[in-house]
C-alpha cells in the first residue's frame, strides 16, 4: 500500500520509466522505444522518480506512536460524526480510496465510490454522511495490516471493512477503506 501511495507522487512520466526498468527490467533503449522518448530523456526520469520516491518517503516516515494517535482521532472523530476535528485531521489535499470489490459494496444508503475522493472537505462529509448512516451493531477493533496499525469493522461477528491510514507531517494524507468480503475473508476478530 505505502507502494502505491509512493507511485502516485510521481509523474505518469516518472513513474512509467520507473516501473518499466526497476520492476520488470526493461533497458533505457527498450524503454525509449516505448515512450518515444530518447534513452537520455528516461535516464533523467528515472534519476528523478528515484529522487522523488527518496523525498517521499522521508515525508511519509512517521512514528507508530503518532500514527497510532492520528488512528484513533480519526476514529473518535468518525464514530461522533465530528466533520470539523475530520477535516483538522485531514491534510487538504488528502485522498481517499474505498474498495468494495467487483461486486460493490452498501453500507447504508452509501454505494461504491466510482473513484479515489479528494479533498478534506468531501472526505469529512463523506465519512459523517456513511457514520451516520452505520448499524448500532457494528464494533471498531484495532489490528495490525500492512505492518501498521489499523482498524477493523465488524459485524456479528464478520469482518466488513478495513480502514488503513497513511498519515505525514501530522496529518492523514490517504484513507483506504477495504470492504471486499473476499480480500478480508483471512481478516478475523474477536466479537
Amino acid at each position: 500500500m505505502a507502494f502505491l501511495v509512493l507511485l502516485q507522487r510521481l509523474t505518469p512520466p516518472e513513474r512509467a520509466v520507473f516501473l518499466l526498468h526497476e520492476v520488470f527490467e526493461f533497458s533505457h533503449s527498450e524503454i525509449a522505444g516505448m515512450l518515444g522518448k530518447t534513452e537520455s530523456a528516461c535516464r533523467q526520469l528515472l534519476l528523478r522518480a528515484r529522487g522523488n520516491l527518496v523525498e517521499s518517503r522521508r515525508d511519509l516516515a512517521t512514528s507508530a506512536e503518532e500514527h497510532r494517535r492520528l488512528l484513533h482521532a480519526f476514529v473518535r472523530a468518525a464514530s461522533s460524526n465530528d466533520v470539523d476535528t475530520l477535516k483538522q485531521l485531514l491534510a487538504e489535499d488528502a485522498v481517499l480510496v474505498a474498495d468494495g470489490g467487483p461486486g460493490g459494496a452498501i453500507f447504508g444508503r452509501v454505494r461504491n465510490l466510482p473513484g479515489p475522493l479528494a479533498g478534506r472537505i468531501k472526505i469529512a462529509a463523506f465519512i459523517a454522511t456513511t457514520m451516520s448512516q452505520s448499524p448500532s451493531d457494528l464494533r471498531v477493533h484495532e489490528s495490525e495490516l500492512n505492518g501498521q496499525t489499523a482498524i477493523v469493522v465488524s459485524q456479528g461477528g464478520r469482518t466488513i471493512a478495513a480502514i488503513i491510514l497513511s498519515v505525514a507531517l501530522g496529518q492523514i494524507r490517504h484513507v483506504f477503506i477495504h470492504a471486499d468480503p473476499a480480500r478480508l475473508r483471512h481478516v478475523r476478530v474477536l466479537d
